[in-house]
């Protein structure tokens, strides 16, 4: 097994002391932590419990344990917690009664079960034991001279123990609530379905714990459960509106994610907006992701490029592979800045490599728009896109990955692409279905609405777009499923009949042609290129959607698909 200790273990936001620093007593441990936090904490006031005493080692001296649930920083007790739990700092007493420190853990709760050997037990989040973050596990460390080391022949043991007492134990229940902000493209469905399928037992146990010991990360947790009930989602808000206003980064960009998705309540963009953007300011890097595609969409507030893209950017900083993905395009592009092309390219392929939720579609898109202006050359963008041919392979690659990893647009793209009918009706079964909880609510409850292309209203637009395309491509009629899917959608969607625009067939297929030849005629792409370009495009949608299929004839016009 291998362990991920580096977020237990002196862990970013605690106050960590070099090894073999003497501290002459208790007080001066107090002291010194005191005046370390303030360099954090503009008001910073230390609660009961922030301090308690242990005999760690077994030598009968009690040392010192600092917990930081235990105090508030600027008005928040969730400075220094997370998903992860809080920081703890574990102190031992020297023989001539000073005091050094063996480590500092992110962690749920440290239980000093066995001072004859100077081990304790410390309860983190799941990934330190190579998990996804849906198991809690218990990992042993031991004092050794000066620091406290992990016990790994002990680890293995413990760990299936944590698994399996978990479920018959009531309060341990919340534990085991998995860690939202975390997911990637191959554990949301893992994660959205544990959380579902625990979320009332969590949320019992949650509010016992929080009842009786009042700790601001249990509250997070309950909201977070709360969230996964439907007839509950109201309290959820409530209390994650609660939480946040007392400071918590975690809070306010859970709050910002169901505002956007209409958890618990209406959508309220422009409040989410508000809430992505203070979580952002604290460095909660989901919550930077959120508030750079506020901006960058015009979600709730104007759209800024500039902003949007130092927040993207602030994100990468951060790990984050969907900041990776939707950078990497806009570089790749020069969307509302210069382009970098080799960079932006080289983000998208790590935000595939890291499985960001929508790494596969931006990446095919990002091929799509180095086909479409290589003009046949060579695009020259090593080592992803050295020639037209292997970014042709690379097209492929992400539009069969993108279909895979469930993004419903793609799906239908795919099908087309393969011309294959067989296995069709699943298909589309498939894409017409509504989303599932169980399938997307970790997400929903961590990332802003637009981090999925694929919502119901886009999927039912690629309906439209492709059904001339499949009907010549697979000889299939899709229109029984975008009649279901229009039936289910109701007054979100306009009539099939209409697409709201007074302007004859032939008309919009005149435009379509002139467009077109002027697109093909810009020897370079510049601006004008570009603009006509796009209104072929655009042209071309409206003629799909209106049922007409592309002549592949002499003429270049348009025919209806049916002949």
């Amino acid at each position: 097994m291998r362990f991920w200790i580096a977020s237990i273990l002196a862990a970013s936001t605690a106050i960590v002391w070099p090894g073999g620093i003497a501290m002459a007593s208790s007080e001066e441990v107090i002291s010194q932590e005191r005046t370390a936090l303030s360099e954090s904490c503009s008001s910073l006031e230390l609660l009961d419990g922030f301090a308690t005493t242990v005999d760690v080692n077994g030598d009968n001296l009690p040392d010192v344990v600092t917990n930081y649930q235990r105090i508030l920083c600027d008005g928040s007790q969730m400075m220094f917690c997370g998903s992860g739990g809080c920081t703890r700092n574990v102190f031992i007493q020297r023989p001539d009664g000073s005091f050094f420190q063996v480590g500092s853990f992110l962690t749920y709760e440290i239980e000093f079960d066995s001072p004859a050997d100077a081990s304790f037990l410390v309860a983190a989040h799941g990934m330190n034991c190579g998990q996804s973050g849906v198991e809690t596990c218990q990992l042993r460390f031991q004092v050794s001279g000066d620091t406290a080391v992990l016990r790994e022949d002990a680890n293995e043991i413990a760990v299936e123990q944590t698994s399996q007492s978990a479920s018959t134990e009531v309060n341990s229940t919340c534990g085991l609530l998995p860690d939202i902000n975390a997911i990637t493209v191959e554990t949301m469905r893992e994660v959205s379905a544990r959380l579902v399928n625990i979320a009332a037992d969590a949320a019992q146990a949650c509010a016992s714990m929080a009842t009786a010991g009042g700790v601001p990360e249990i509250s997070l947790r309950l909201a977070i459960a709360l969230a996964a009930i439907p007839e509950r989602a109201a309290e959820a808000r409530e209390l994650a509106a609660k939480l946040s206003d007392e400071g918590s980064a975690e809070a306010r960009n859970l709050l910002g994610s169901m505002l956007s998705n209409g958890i618990g309540g209406p959508v309220n963009d422009a409040q989410a907006a508000i809430l992505f953007h203070q979580a952002a300011q604290a460095g909660f890097g989901p919550a930077m992701f959120n508030y750079g595609m506020a901006r960058l969409h015009g979600v709730g507030l104007p759209a800024y490029r500039q902003h949007a893209i130092l927040w993207l950017e602030r994100a990468v900083g951060a790990g984050d592979a969907e900041a990776m993905a939707v950078l990497g395009w806009l570089l790749l592009s020069g969307d509302g800045q210069v382009a970098d092309r080799p960079r932006g390219l080289e983000l998208i392929h790590a935000a595939v490599d890291a499985n960001g939720l929508r790494s596969a579609s931006e990446a095919k898109a990002s091929y799509d728009y180095l086909a479409a202006f290589s003009g046949g050359h060579d695009i020259g963008l090593p080592p992803h896109a050295q020639t037209s041919e292997q970014a042709g392979e690379n097209w492929e690659k992400f539009l069969a990955l993108a279909a895979e990893r469930g993004d419903r647009r793609f799906m239908i793209e795919a099908m087309s692409v393969a011309q294959r009918k067989e296995g069709a009706e699943e298909v589309l079964e498939a894409v017409i279905a509504p989303l599932k909880p169980e399938d997307r609510l970790a997400s929903w409850l961590s990332r802003i609405a637009i981090t999925h292309p694929d919502r119901d209203q886009d999927v039912y637009t690629h309906l439209l777009l492709y059904r001339g395309m499949l009907l010549y491509s697979i000889e299939t009629d899709i229109q029984p499923y975008i009649d279901r899917m229009t039936e289910r959608l109701s007054d979100s969607v306009p009539s099939k009949d209409s697409d709201g625009l007074d302007v004859r067939d032939e008309d919009i297929a005149h435009l379509w042609r002139e467009a077109g030849s002027k697109c093909a005629a810009g020897e370079q792409i510049g601006l004008e290129t570009y603009l006509q370009c796009a209104r072929a495009d655009a042209l071309a949608e409206l003629l799909w959607m209106r049922s007409y299929c592309p002549d592949s004839g002499a003429n270049r016009t348009w025919l209806r698909c049916e002949q």
